[in-house]
């Protein structure tokens, strides 16, 4: 972490919260919210829960996938690597290898809306202290957002 002051040699250097702060471009975040959406990585039977017949429902269960969630794919790929899950199907299962869950749980809430312009900004600015705090920041969020 750099922090604010002067160097050796005299130059100011910027903080790295300053600087992410001042290069983040939404439009490059909802770029990729909406490739990560229309790649189907998402399916709408995750959330149905109607409980008809010949609805995929096990999606509920924390061993739905065969594989293990990005972001704990994400922490295990190097140390001091951290994840954040916002809204996201079974974000909060606790998972059979460690680490168990997302670093950062507390920021998962269960989805209960969309369409809510006002919560995604308030949900939009806290991602960005969760990747800017200066106590270890995150570098990954998962983040379901319904457009």
């Amino acid at each position: 972490m750099v922090e604010k002051g002067k160097t050796g040699k005299g130059e100011k250097v910027l903080s790295q919260k300053s600087v992410l702060k001042n290069n983040v471009d939404c439009s490059e975040i909802s770029t990729v919210l909406r490739s990560i959406h229309s790649s189907a990585l998402i399916h709408y039977d995750l959330f149905n829960d109607t409980g008809k017949d010949g609805i995929v429902n096990v999606s509920l269960s924390e061993h739905f996938y065969s594989g293990e969630p990005i972001w704990l794919s994400n922490e295990r790929a190097q140390e001091g690597r951290r994840s954040a899950s916002m809204f996201w199907p079974a974000g909060d299962a606790h998972w059979p290898q460690i680490p168990h869950k997302p670093t950062v749980v507390n920021v998962f809430r269960s989805w209960h809306g969309y369409k809510n312009r006002s919560e995604w900004i308030e949900d939009f600015d806290e991602i960005m202290e969760l990747f800017t705090r200066y106590d270890d920041p995150v570098n990954f969020v998962a983040w379901y957002l319904f457009i």
